[in-house]
């Protein structure tokens, strides 16, 4: 009889890792919808060129640190005269080119066609306002943000 168990007890076991592993481990949304980081870091073509007229000029340490990511602080060259207000959200992207990086012939000659290729770098919320620049939290970072990204109005 504790034979018989045993082998149920197993049996069951056994069931169950079959089971466990049939599903994929990284496998976070089974139904196939984007998620959060998939929408905003995308990148994006443009055949205007984006106005550059807003950008991040610094971040807080920034005697030792030239790139900045989430939970930083960097400065924005715009403030109240400009309209900033606190709690404005920015998104954060660079004009992108990788020459190195062609796929196929023509690859090149056909992007210029198309416009500029811009790298989505994250997001930004507005938390302090001077005059002439602001001190922006970075809320979201796909990659690392560093001076001269362009801001733009989300």
């Amino acid at each position: 009889m504790r034979a018989k168990l045993a082998a149920f007890c197993v049996s069951i076991l056994a069931c169950a890792g079959v089971c466990a592993a049939q599903t994929p481990v990284g496998t976070t949304n089974p139904n196939g919808q984007a998620d959060y980081s998939k929408v905003y870091c995308s990148g994006f073509v443009s055949d205007p060129k984006v106005p550059d007229d807003i950008r991040v000029i610094s971040g807080e340490q920034s005697s030792y640190k030239i790139i900045f990511s989430r939970g930083d602080y960097v400065y924005v060259n715009r403030g109240q005269q400009q309209g900033v207000k606190v709690g404005d959200v920015f998104a954060i992207v660079r004009p992108d080119h990788d020459p190195t990086n062609e796929w196929f012939y023509g690859q090149n000659k056909l992007t210029k066609k198309m416009g500029i290729v811009y790298r989505d770098l994250g997001q930004i919320r507005i938390v302090n306002v001077q005059a002439e620049t602001s001190t922006a939290e970075v809320l979201f970072s796909c990659n690392y943000m560093q001076r001269g990204d362009v801001a733009r109005p989300s």
